[in-house]
């Protein structure tokens, strides 16, 4: 997190423009360049780390020389830049502040843009990709922007191996409950290709448990080929629910009868509460666990033909997974579940 403003530091001299700091004199949100401007400098911080954007201050030679204070309503146009950058940055960054700093004639705002980490970022007004160098923004070329995009490649077709990898080991000890469909949440956070980075720590002293999709207390971790599983187990010993974590950090869940029937007809309205409800108590879990992201998510529900009545209700569909693997710096959203449950729902006998 960045620090405060300090006008004194600023005032100083300590503080000057470079690759994590720009001044801005003035600022015409009504104006189309300068608006373009203000995306282009956004987008060149978030595509090379953590920066500020300090409005009202003139400089010369890259360090103060005087104040040009804003004045206005400043919640209304914080809230205005905010909305632009949201509106005209691909993908919409999720965690710029604009902090207002009052001064003698006005106040200062202080856009405060923390590390994003799905990169590229793009201005949407004119489809450039930029970023920070020293105290300018230098436009990134083809080949990088490339790469960058590559990386989003790499991580869904890893993904992929390793769900398959993981499925057919978990076949192979034959230990879940199948009875039943089987909802499966696979993530591929980016600390999967850091090096020499740690396993997960089951804990000592005091013991880290997991997350839980069905009623019941959360389970502790046990050591299992290739990493750690926290499971759920019935009165016959079978696993009803499952979270892996490998020791290089792919998460991956396995879910039996995440869709319920209550007199022969379907509970999707439950079925999404309760996959809502998983990921947003797994996502503060894995932030607990040093996971920033990004993350590749793939959401997927497989064996619809398993089960009392289900082969009835799925005719003509086994598997349903999202046609693209979820990317962004968050789990899954709402609208993400909405379209899982929608395809649930396409592929009954009701359609």
């Amino acid at each position: 997190m960045m620090a405060p403003l300090s006008l004194e530091a600023l005032m100083a001299g300590e503080l000057r423009e470079g690759a994590d700091c720009d001044f801005k004199s003035r600022l015409d949100l009504d104006e189309p360049r300068a608006k373009s401007s203000l995306i282009d400098d956004v987008t060149a911080f978030l595509n090379k780390g953590e920066g500020r954007i300090l409005v009202g201050v003139e400089e010369r030679g890259g360090v103060f020389a005087a104040f040009r204070p804003l004045t206005g309503d400043a919640d209304k146009i914080g809230l205005r830049i905010l909305s632009i950058l949201q509106d005209s940055i691909d993908p919409a960054p999720i965690g710029v502040e604009v902090r207002t700093v009052d001064i003698d004639g006005g106040f200062l705002l202080d856009l405060v843009i923390p590390e994003h980490r799905l990169r590229p970022y793009q201005n949407k007004l004119t489809g450039g990709f930029q970023i920070r160098t020293g105290a300018k923004n230098r436009v990134l070329s083809r080949e990088a922007i490339r790469s960058l995009f590559t990386a989003r490649e790499t991580y869904e077709s890893d993904l992929a191996a390793l769900i398959e990898t993981e499925e057919q080991r978990l076949a192979t000890r034959d230990l879940m409950v199948t009875d039943g469909p089987s909802l499966l949440v696979s993530i591929l956070p980016s600390e999967f290709y850091e090096r020499g980075r740690p396993p997960f720590d089951q804990g000592r002293g005091v013991i880290k448990a997991a997350p839980v999709y069905h009623y019941g207390r959360p389970e502790i971790f046990r050591g299992c080929e290739g990493g750690v599983e926290a499971t759920t187990v019935t009165l016959n010993g079978r696993m009803l629910e499952r979270l892996f974590i490998s020791d290089c950090w792919f998460v991956h869940a396995h879910i039996v009868h995440p869709l319920k029937l209550d007199h022969e007809r379907l509970q999707l309205p439950e079925a999404r509460e309760n996959l809502l409800a998983y990921l947003q108590s797994l996502g503060p879990w894995l932030k607990d666990q040093g996971l920033r992201g990004p993350f590749c998510t793939r959401l997927a529900i497989r064996s619809l033909h398993r089960g009392r009545l289900m082969d009835r209700l799925f005719p003509a569909t086994q598997n349903i997974v999202l046609p693209h693997s979820l990317f962004g710096e968050r789990l899954p959203s709402e609208a993400d579940v909405d379209a899982l449950m929608a395809q649930v729902r396409r592929a009954t006998i009701w359609g």
